[in-house]
This record gives C-alpha cells, sequence and structure tokens, in this order.
C-alpha cells in the first residue's frame, strides 16, 4: 500500500499522525516523520516495512525550513514498529534556478534518497 499524505489533516486522518504534534513542532519534523512510517506500517498489516518523507522543498519555504526534510524508515517486529528517522538538508540552490525547478531536482534527489535508505535497511 501507499499514501501521499499532503495536507496535515490527511495525515491525522489516514495515518492517525497526533494533530498536537502537527501543530508544534509541525509537520516537518522528526516526530512527524516517525509517526508518518508507523502510520502506513499499522494501517497496511502486510507490510514488514513502511518509509515516510516530510520536508519543505520550496519554493516559498520558510528559510529555517527550506530543503529541510526528514526521512522514516519503520520495520515491523513482535511487539511495536520500530522506526529509524533521519534528517537531511539541500544546501541553498544555484541562483540561476527557477523556484519550479528547485522544488523538483530537490523532489527527485529526495526520492533517491528514500530508495537507497530502503535499500541499506532491508540488506541481510
Amino acid at each position: 500500500g501507499s499514501a501521499v499524505v499532503y495536507r496535515n489533516e490527511t495525515k491525522h486522518t489516514w495515518l492517525d499522525v497526533p494533530r498536537k504534534i502537527l501543530i508544534r513542532p509541525g509537520p516537518v519534523s522528526q516526530i512527524v516523520a516517525k509517526a508518518m512510517a508507523r502510520g502506513v506500517l499499522i494501517a497496511t498489516p502486510e507490510a514488514d516495512v513502511a518509509a515516510s518523507i516530510t520536508g519543505h522543498f520550496g519554493p516559498d519555504a520558510p528559510r529555517q525550513q527550506d530543503g529541510l526534510f526528514f526521512v522514516g524508515i519503520a520495520s515491523r517486529n513482535t511487539n511495536a514498529p520500530r522506526v529509524v528517522v533521519h534528517r537531511f538538508r539541500f544546501p541553498q540552490p544555484m541562483h540561476e534556478l527557477t523556484p519550479l525547478k528547485v522544488r523538483r531536482q530537490r523532489q527527485h534527489q529526495a526520492g533517491r534518497i528514500v530508495c537507497q535508505l530502503l535499500a541499506d535497511h532491508l540488506q541481510p
């Protein structure tokens, strides 16, 4: 299964991310990435592993969040899901790129990072 949960209300409704952490510290945070990965794993009982990503790739990102993102990797075990969260930040973009190109470039790079983290996680 998979879910695209861009809106905070969807994160809460579909993945059971607590509303209070969506407000503070906010959706671009380690705790939300962890809750999202755990929520996907719980919502998909057939899965042994789940991934989440939350961040701000621009344009119009607050300066402290521009390029910041978190990746959560959740694994099923006998008691409760185990979740590891990785923090990343893209460097400030070169000025000759348009904001839309920066966003798309960051999205592609983040997707590759998530896939690599999953591959590393699944190594025996």
